[in-house]
Order: structure tokens, then C-alpha cells, then sequence
């Protein structure tokens, strides 16, 4: 993980993240080398946190395994930014976690 130095609310989530579900043996017989893996922002891990307990049923037990793709890069990114309206959503581009955890339901 490394801290975003230039985050803000406006930017939201950063990372172009891959999040799957994981069992706890896949999670043992996994060991990635960290030294050459894309590292991920903490801020988006901590928007993975909050987008999980409004997502995802608390009913169930899960581990999900959060890699990086690198930076998101978005087409409305290279377009001027308009007026935006953040009382729609609690993060900016937070609707893109929630379309990744509704494949682990």
C-alpha cells in the first residue's frame, strides 16, 4: 500500500483495481512478490472497506484478493471536469467498486 499524496474527494478512487473472491487456501498457497507488484492506494483500499459493508450481504463470510492494474485511467478523465454533483455518491467512481463486488455476491 502507499499513501496518495495528491488524493482528494473530487479524484475518488485511483487505482484500476481487480478484486476477486478467494478462498483461505488459495490465499496460503499465494505468495506474491511485492516488490514488483503495482502497489495500491490506501485511501481505495479503505473505499474497498466501506463499499464492502454497503455492498455485500453480513450474512456471509469472505476474503477477496485486491490487486492493481495501475492507474484508472477513465475516458471522462481526458474530458474538462463539469460541476459535478458528489451528493449522488458518497465517493467519486465508488459505482465502479460496486459493479466489481457484485460479481462476488
Amino acid at each position: 500500500m502507499e499513501t496518495c499524496k495528491g488524493y482528494s474527494f473530487v479524484k475518488g478512487i485511483q487505482g484500476d483495481l481487480i478484486i476477486q473472491p478467494c478462498s483461505i487456501e488459495n490465499l496460503k498457497d499465494t505468495k506474491q512478490d511485492t516488490t514488483t507488484s503495482t502497489k495500491i492506494a490506501r485511501q481505495d483500499v479503505a473505499a474497498i472497506a466501506v463499499q464492502c459493508l454497503l455492498s455485500l450481504s453480513w450474512t456471509k463470510s469472505r476474503i477477496i484478493s485486491v490487486e492493481s492494474n495501475g492507474i484508472l485511467q477513465q475516458e471522462d478523465d481526458k474530458v474538462p471536469k463539469k460541476i459535478m454533483r458528489f451528493d449522488r455518491e458518497w465517493c467519486v467512481k465508488s459505482n465502479l467498486l460496486r459493479d466489481k463486488l457484485s460479481f462476488i455476491e
